[in-house]
């Protein structure tokens, strides 16, 4: 993947690719096989917003996922009941019933399984919006050091000097 990218970093190709790349990236992230830099900037603050979104995405996915699997699940009982109650002889009947455990043991399989995923990914949609949460933090700490900074820059300029057009605009944003 690290080849096809042609941006800066990382962080502007995942924000600037299409949809299939990013759920390629953000697939293989899942499956703990991207690389550093990718996992990295799944998570970085530039990203992490896009990275959320497809991930609660993926989850009511996997969602409709249990619900369908479910239904075919249903449809297959009510199927095999017919076909039950239609049999006539013994091994007909056995026949029926192998089938009906065959099927719910693949049901039970693949419930199990999704249910496994889904799990994992609730655990990395927590991670997610964790990470929003302190990016957020992060930013109002930024900004609060960033006024200290323009008000320093203010304080410190030497009173027989004029100040550039630009020093008047920065210390316009702290009034």
């Amino acid at each position: 993947m690290t080849a096809v990218y042609a941006q800066d970093s990382m962080e502007d190709f995942l924000l600037d690719c299409s949809d299939a790349d990013f759920r390629d990236v953000v697939n293989r992230d899942l499956r703990k096989q991207t690389t550093p830099d990718e996992s990295a900037a799944l998570r970085s603050t530039e990203v992490v917003d896009r990275w959320y979104g497809y991930l609660v995405a993926t989850s009511k996915n996997v969602d409709g996922q249990l619900s369908a699997a479910r239904q075919d699940w249903r449809a297959t009982k009510a199927r095999l009941q017919i076909k039950m109650d239609n049999a006539t002889t013994a091994e007909d009947k056995r026949r029926i019933r192998r089938e009906w455990a065959e099927s719910e043991e693949r049901f039970a399989f693949t419930r199990v399984g999704v249910l496994r995923f889904k799990s994992g990914l609730d655990e990395w949609i927590i991670h997610a919006r964790t990470l929003r949460s302190s990016t957020e933090v992060t930013t109002t700490h930024r900004l609060r050091e960033l006024e200290q900074a323009i008000a320093d820059h203010q304080a410190s300029f030497p009173g027989e000097d004029e100040p550039s057009s630009a020093d008047e605009q920065l210390w316009k944003l702290l009034s």
